[in-house]
């Protein structure tokens, strides 16, 4: 059994836009699962769907801020619509807000 083979399989990646996530989202492409691309960035998204589909994989992209709970209900939604379930959810997405630092 190859471990690596997600054929078949829904993935559905928060974050995907770059860094972790969309390495995530590729890998999970590259192993043959239909990926569902999530993060607030539609253009970076655009290209990460484009490099997951050049991998003859079934992918799309849903702009969603995962701190807006009807943008949360629209993923889950549209994702349920296009493929009648989620299999694999990597909630990767993250903020870094910053903070002020103190000499002391």
């Amino acid at each position: 059994m190859d471990r690596f083979n997600f054929k078949n399989k829904i993935a559905l990646v928060t974050g995907a836009s770059r860094g972790i996530g969309k390495a995530i989202a590729l890998a999970f492409g590259d192993a043959g699962a239909k990926v569902v691309a999530a993060a607030r960035n539609v253009n970076l998204l655009e290209e990460a769907v484009k490099e997951i589909q050049a991998m003859d994989s079934d992918a799309f992209y849903i702009k969603c801020d995962l701190t807006r709970d009807e943008d949360i209900f629209n993923l889950v939604t549209k994702t349920i619509e296009r493929y009648g379930r989620i299999d694999i959810l990597v909630n990767n997405a993250g903020i870094s807000p910053w903070v002020k630092k103190s000499e002391e």
